[in-house]
């Protein structure tokens, strides 16, 4: 009775030392496999004040075109 209560406890810090491990990896099929890095490109775009500009007052614009139309 002893001797397998021992082999048990073995066989769980086994297992213990088994999920330390696998914790390191990633899970298969997370948001995390599927997630892609952004190029240099990108980066460069999202952080670029020009573009950001230009794309604020596209959209100021398209706005007012509804909101015009909607009160003619």
């Amino acid at each position: 009775m002893i001797q397998n209560f021992k082999i048990n406890i073995d066989n769980n810090q086994k297992n213990i030392r088994l999920m330390a491990k696998s914790k390191e990896k990633t899970i298969p099929y997370s948001n995390y496999s599927y997630a892609t890095e952004p190029t240099k490109f990108v980066r460069f775009l999202r952080v670029c004040f020009s573009k950001q500009l230009f794309h604020f007052f596209h959209l100021n614009l398209k706005i007012m075109k509804i909101v015009v139309r909607g009160h003619s």
